[in-house]
């Protein structure tokens, strides 16, 4: 069963830098066969702002496509984990999908 959660905010985090990535709409989507039991998870960013695509797109053609991503959910629950970029697309409808690559902190507060 999937359940889905709007972000407030977001924050990258390569070895080298730390980034708030801007954005109109994101959401966190779980994949939960029981509670508390997440078999897989992913966030879905669209209306990426310049300086946020500009660290993505540069993590996913020039790194290894691995960042970690520090979320707040609309309610203020805070989440972290490492994610791959599955695609990034930037222009005037920026947008981003990560999948995610282990465990996701917090999400047992959800």
């Amino acid at each position: 069963m999937a359940e889905t959660y709007s972000l407030r905010l977001l924050r990258g985090r390569t070895k080298n830098r730390i980034v708030v990535i801007p954005f109109e709409e994101a959401w966190l989507s779980l994949e939960m066969p029981g509670p508390f039991n997440l078999k897989s998870w992913s966030v879905t960013v669209t209306g990426i702002e310049a300086s946020g695509a500009e660290f993505l797109d540069n993590c996913y053609y020039y790194g290894d496509r691995t960042l970690t991503l520090e979320m707040e959910t609309s309610g203020g629950k805070r989440l972290g984990g490492t994610v791959r970029i599955r695609s990034v697309a930037v222009g005037p409808q920026a947008r981003a999908v990560f999948d995610g690559a282990g465990f996701l902190d917090g999400f047992e507060s959800l």
